[in-house]
């Protein structure tokens, strides 16, 4: 099913009694066991920014929980991320997820592949000129009719028209009131408020997320495998 990782609400006491775990106390299959009860009894979102966790560097998205080495470390991520770490995540989904993958004029993302291919296909228009599109593939500027401009812009709004229309077919959720793909109305996770798959949606989940954590009590952990 390949690495996902996952964000969890961790109880400043929790984090301050397994922190210092060394390696022999965590050999204990009990103490293993019960230590990833704790840190995953509170669960803030499943499977989510695998791929912003994973560019980590010089610490700017998650710190390590531990401050032993521990060997489960080679398989699993297990880390604390902070008020401003949250805030860097943020900012790398607006800049690296949402405006490089919107802007068509850019093609240096980390979809780089991606966008290159589907605007030779696709086009966008705006304020009545069409945009020039540079691939890194054959670094040929592509030119698009109005026409051309209005029929690939009329599939993205019936896509996203779709995703609206449709309805989770999970019947406890249903009977709790419709859950329709982008919204959650499940009143028992405060968490939630967009089952959108998209870094579109995801961003004003982050921000609500931000916004309702209790940064002076609880830590946010990000643990991954």
């Amino acid at each position: 099913m390949g690495f996902k990782c996952s964000l969890y609400c961790v109880p400043k006491t929790v984090i301050e009694k397994y922190k210092n775990i060394t390696q022999e106390e965590i050999q204990n299959d009990d103490v293993f066991d019960r230590m990833f009860d704790e840190l995953k009894s509170n669960r803030i979102r499943y499977d989510t920014l695998t791929d912003v966790i994973l560019s980590n560097t010089d610490e700017n998205f998650y710190s390590r929980l531990f401050t032993h080495e521990l060997d489960i470390e080679d398989d699993i991520i297990v880390g604390t991320i902070s008020k401003v770490q949250f805030l860097n995540i943020i900012e790398d989904v607006r800049v690296n997820h949402i405006v490089k993958w919107f802007d068509g004029r850019r093609v240096d993302g980390p979809d780089t592949e991606h966008l290159g291919s589907w605007w030779k296909e696709h086009i966008c228009y705006a304020k009545s000129k069409p945009r020039y599109f540079e691939t890194d593939e054959n670094d040929l500027s592509i030119t698009w009719s109005s026409n051309d401009a209005l029929l690939a812009n009329q599939l993205e709004w019936n896509i996203k028209a779709d995703n609206w229309k449709t309805v989770y077919s999970d019947k406890e959720l249903i009977d709790k009131g419709k859950q329709f793909f982008n919204i959650d109305l499940n009143m028992d996770d405060k968490w939630s408020i967009s089952n959108g798959f998209t870094y579109e949606y995801l961003i004003f989940e982050l921000i609500h997320i931000l916004k309702i954590f209790d940064w002076e009590n609880d830590v946010m952990v990000v643990i991954g495998g």
